[in-house]
């Protein structure tokens, strides 16, 4: 079996069993499947094989990654996609590997884009929470977001959520977090979590950023939704005088999200018309 090239342990996870060892605990008088995790039953494959031919566990290869090389051999492990007629671009790299584990084999996986942002929070650690609730954002998960804003301790990590990097826009009072609101992606376009909810289709999400970072008139808010924001502690009369206006941030493209917003149409054609998203 091959070994990881970084700590040169079996490329093998041991499963997360303890429910079932619980049980078994309780029903055999204590022999337990802790047995079997250890004589490799309850193991899985752990293996992403790069394009020199080095193996990792997928930790020991996000902890070693720097800049397209492979952190064993040193081989350039990138591959350029070939453009096409229809996307005459400059050739797109990617990271293709093989990628085994509990799901089976994923073979030709572009891992580029997660290894890029394990590196970008290796230099920006106090950016986790804010990329954290983008990536919120992109899902729709209202709940997570929520999380997010009102400090959850599940989403310290590294930083404390202050935005110290290039997707930073300056420090507000502490129990109000403007940077977080206001954060433009520095590996996404420069897109704000705005762009993201409307790109997502996540009307909701959209209307809790209007409300907590833009200066949208208030009656057009569900009332459910600003007893929501009073009760997490951050409703508009939190908002630090001067904050910029979510509204009016652009991506790299130079589009605002009601730009955005309008070149997608459907659902948001009706608040185009209504102006809910312009300035």
């Amino acid at each position: 079996m091959d070994s990881c090239a970084a700590c040169h342990k079996p490329l093998i996870v041991e499963l997360d069993d303890s429910d079932s060892d619980i049980e078994m605990d309780m029903e055999d008088g204590g022999v337990s499947s802790r047995s079997a995790a250890v004589s490799g039953r309850n193991t899985a494959p752990d293996d992403v094989e790069l394009k020199c031919g080095c193996h990792f566990h997928w930790q020991c290869l996000l902890e070693g990654y720097m800049m397209n090389e492979c952190p064993s051999c040193g081989a350039d492990i990138t591959t350029n996609m070939t453009p096409s007629p229809t996307s005459p671009t400059t050739p797109q790299q990617q990271i293709l590997v093989h990628l085994r584990n509990e799901g089976g084999l994923q073979p030709n996986l572009d891992i580029l884009p997660i290894l890029t942002e394990e590196l970008y929070l290796r230099t920006y650690p106090e950016e986790r929470r804010a990329r954290a609730f983008l990536e919120f954002c992109r899902e729709g998960d209202l709940g997570a977001i929520i999380g997010v804003l009102n400090d959850d301790p599940d989403f310290d990590d590294e930083g404390d959520g202050s935005g110290g990097g290039p997707g930073a826009t300056g420090a507000g009072p502490a129990e109000y977090p403007r940077d977080i609101l206001l954060y433009r992606d520095p590996l996404g376009n420069g897109q704000t979590g705005l762009h993201a909810a409307i790109a997502g289709g996540h009307r909701e999400v959209a209307m809790l950023l209007l409300l907590l970072a833009s200066d949208a008139d208030l009656a057009q808010f569900p009332a459910a939704l600003l007893d929501e924001a009073r009760a997490i502690g951050m409703g508009r009369d939190k908002r630090p005088a001067g904050s910029a206006d979510i509204r009016t941030l652009r991506d790299e493209e130079g589009r605002t999200a009601e730009d955005l917003a309008r070149a997608t149409g459907g659902m948001w054609t009706d608040w185009v018309e209504r102006g809910i998203l312009g300035v």
